[in-house]
C-alpha cells in the first residue's frame, strides 16, 4: 500500500489541478519570477533563490523554454506596465 500512494497522489493532483505536481510547481515559481522581475531590480541569481532555484543558468534556461523571452528580454518587456 505504501507504494501506491505517489501514484494515487499523482493521479489524483492531475485531475484536480490540470497539470502534473512539477508542472504546477515550475508554474508557481515562475509566476513568482515574473513579478519579481517586474516590480523590483533584483538581480536574476537573487529572483532564481527567492523562487526556489539554487542554480542560475537552470533558472534561466526554464524560464526561457517556459515563457519564451529570456529574462532580461521580460523584464524589459514589462517592466513599466
Amino acid at each position: 500500500m505504501r507504494g501506491a500512494f505517489p501514484n494515487y497522489f499523482h493521479k489524483i493532483f492531475i485531475e484536480a489541478m490540470g497539470v502534473t505536481p512539477n508542472e504546477f510547481v515550475t508554474k508557481t515559481r515562475l509566476d513568482k519570477a515574473k513579478d519579481l522581475l517586474i516590480r523590483t531590480d533584483t538581480s536574476v541569481a537573487e529572483i532564481a533563490v527567492q523562487c526556489g532555484i539554487e542554480n542560475t543558468p537552470y533558472f534561466s534556461y526554464v524560464f526561457k523554454k517556459q515563457i519564451h523571452l529570456t529574462t532580461g528580454e521580460f523584464r524589459n518587456k514589462y517592466k513599466y506596465l
